[in-house]
């Protein structure tokens, strides 16, 4: 692969769609709806591989005792370079960067930067009770299958999939703020362009932000690099403080607990007491727990018969 790469990571509903369309307005990027590559395809191999290697170290069994591991990663690369060159067909001109967009690649980032350790890595940041309230209202409609339908488990997918983040070995990290993209668009996207060591000229940053106004994109409900017309309400109004509306003080007061770490370490500020455990919480873990222990039980049960 000879074309520099770009991933875009970070929690769905963060406005990754929104920051991929304004980058690949350039003529130099090209990209595609998110392919899955590393998360829905590789990350299994490398799951089976993992476990090879912890299993059956003595037995010979598996492509571990066929291949080394730098063997390995070159099989996979033979797969993601045939899918992300795939991108670029039909291009005029070789591109400055293949972008691809899949927010589950944040869990599995480290291997993703083993196979391509040039890679740039562009991780938008949105505060967790925007993030939460747009997961719920796409549970609500569109989103449905996916979707997380109570604040709980939506703090705990913000919390861990920027914590994968923060945690990866990658030191080519460029963090992206939703909310300073969102106030002053045009300055974010200058700063990722030169980042990325692009010299887009203002006339043509300024068009690009013109072609991807959110009130635009709820409109057409496309962007500038597909012709597919995204699902109803998948544009919201994208507002800075809009959770202030749609989340209860019991929701608030959930998110903030569980992600008041890494919120801290973002620079957002709490409107309630974030630690002080939620009784909700509670009650939710304590039911986790015993469900738990249920299951343990049983499997001991049909293990014995």
């Amino acid at each position: 692969m000879n074309t520099p790469l770009v991933f875009i990571v970070g929690t769905q509903r963060s406005g990754s769609t929104w920051l991929q369309s304004l980058m690949s307005s350039y003529s130099g990027i090209v990209t595609a709806q998110e392919t899955g590559c590393f998360s829905n395809y590789l990350f299994f191999l490398d799951r089976q591989w993992s476990f090879e290697i912890s299993k059956y170290e003595e037995r010979g069994v598996g492509l571990t005792h066929l291949f080394d591991r730098n063997e390995f990663i070159g099989l996979c690369r033979q797969f993601s370079d045939s899918v992300l060159m795939k991108i670029s067909d039909g291009c005029e001109r070789i591109p400055d960067y293949i972008l691809e967009k899949t927010p589950h690649n944040a869990f599995v980032l480290d291997f993703i930067l083993e196979i391509y350790p040039k890679a740039h890595v562009i991780h938008l940041v949105r505060d967790p009770r925007s993030v939460c309230a747009s997961l719920k209202a796409a549970n609500k409609g569109w989103g449905k299958a996916w979707a997380p339908s109570s604040s709980i488990p939506a703090s705990r997918l913000w919390e861990k999939s920027n914590s994968a983040v923060m945690n990866s070995n990658s030191s080519n990290i460029y963090r992206v703020f939703y909310e300073d993209l969102r106030i002053d668009t045009r300055q974010e996207l200058k700063k990722i362009y030169n980042w990325l060591g692009l010299k887009v000229e203002d006339c043509e940053v300024d068009r690009i932000v013109e072609l991807n106004d959110i009130e635009n994109l709820k409109k057409t409900r496309k962007t500038s690099f597909d012709d597919t017309v995204e699902p109803e309400d998948f544009f919201r109004s994208g507002k800075i403080s809009g959770w202030k509306d749609e989340l209860s003080k019991s929701d608030i007061r959930i998110i903030e607990y569980l992600c008041k770490g890494l919120m801290e370490d973002f620079g957002y500020q709490f409107s309630m007491n974030a630690y002080k455990k939620p009784f909700r919480l509670m009650a939710r873990e304590s039911f986790e727990a015993l469900e738990w222990r249920i299951k343990k039980l049983s499997h001991k049960v049909i293990g014995s018969i």
